[in-house]
């Protein structure tokens, strides 16, 4: 699984602090559990994956990290994980492609694609292993922020910040950061997020943003 800019938008974005358990659903090849462990010096962080090569490459990541000792990955679907730890962060960036054509690589059908799991039922086991205090972190397409809406409001669940990415200045949206917690009275918030100028440099928030995390910046 090559590391793409929506999985380092998510682990840069989310917070993290003060967070003791956290689950990354989908890890991929672990980008994500590695970044919140690299932000986090104390929480425990498990990864699950159901693609078998995908597991196999979290595990050489995690056990070639400064930080093995506080994760852990588990090859499993999600909607038949248990858990009897309840976690302060699950964190997401989920398959969302639903209505395009396959590549016929089943690793990456599995990763790009909701054949083995839907945004519904994504968000609905997650709630069910949140601690009081607890959020679920997604990345997701704008296109289908009503639909995500839509599923939130339906567990009863509430939307505690919405972030937009545009690619620059002149573009729509293209992805949006969510963070979801258990129902609130509270008023969600609203941002925007810029990667890149007109002229093709990167915006200064994105640089801000993801800057422990790339060489170059």
């Amino acid at each position: 699984m090559k590391v793409g800019i929506d999985g380092v938008l998510l682990g840069a974005w989310a917070n993290c602090n003060d967070c003791e358990n956290i689950l990354d659903v989908g890890t991929g090849s672990g980008l994500i559990a590695l970044m919140l462990a690299q932000r986090n010096p104390t929480a425990q962080i498990q990864a699950i994956e159901i693609e078998h090569s995908a597991y196999l490459q979290t595990q050489i990541n995690f056990n070639a990290s400064p930080w093995a000792s506080r994760l852990s990955a588990e090859e499993c679907d999600f909607t038949k994980f248990s858990s009897d730890v309840k976690f302060d962060l699950i964190i997401s960036n989920p398959p969302y492609f639903s209505n395009s054509y396959l590549s016929g690589n089943n690793a990456r059908d599995i990763a790009r694609h909701t054949l083995t799991l839907s945004i519904n039922n994504l968000i609905e086991h997650a709630a069910s292993l949140l601690s009081d205090r607890g959020k679920i972190c997604l990345i997701y397409p704008f296109e289908s922020t009503s639909e995500l809406e839509f599923n939130v409001a339906k567990m009863d669940l509430s939307i505690k910040k919405l972030t937009l990415v545009k690619p620059n200045s002149r573009k729509s949206p293209k992805r949006i950061l969510v963070e979801i917690t258990k129902k609130t009275t509270l008023k969600c918030v609203n941002d925007e997020l810029l990667i890149h100028l007109h002229n093709g440099e990167y915006a200064s928030e994105f640089i801000e943003l993801t800057k422990d995390f790339y060489i170059k910046f």
